[in-house]
């Protein structure tokens, strides 16, 4: 899906798995700053990883999975995206 192929940027090693420390790493990579991209990596990680591993157990490594992302879409988003994960 759209939203998959935005979020697959963060999975630099492609493995459909993203990491915090992969987070890290594409935020860099657009230039963002050590801080920023650190943050960033924690909030996105805590907020979304339970979110795209339903049924399988807590795991400290905060793993997001590329392929359940659908999951982690609220009824109270902003909107930046449509149903299929384009940006609007």
């Amino acid at each position: 899906t759209p939203l998959q192929k935005h979020v697959m940027f963060f999975d630099r090693n492609k493995d459909g798995i993203i990491y915090p420390s992969e987070t890290y790493q594409g935020f860099r990579a657009i230039g963002c700053g050590v801080f920023l991209s650190s943050l960033a990596a924690a909030f996105i990680h805590l907020g979304l990883s339970r979110k795209t591993r339903p049924g399988k157990p807590f795991s400290f490594r905060f793993p997001i999975e590329v392929n359940n992302i659908k999951l982690s879409k609220h009824t109270s988003d902003s909107g930046v995206y449509d149903r299929e994960g384009r940006s609007v």
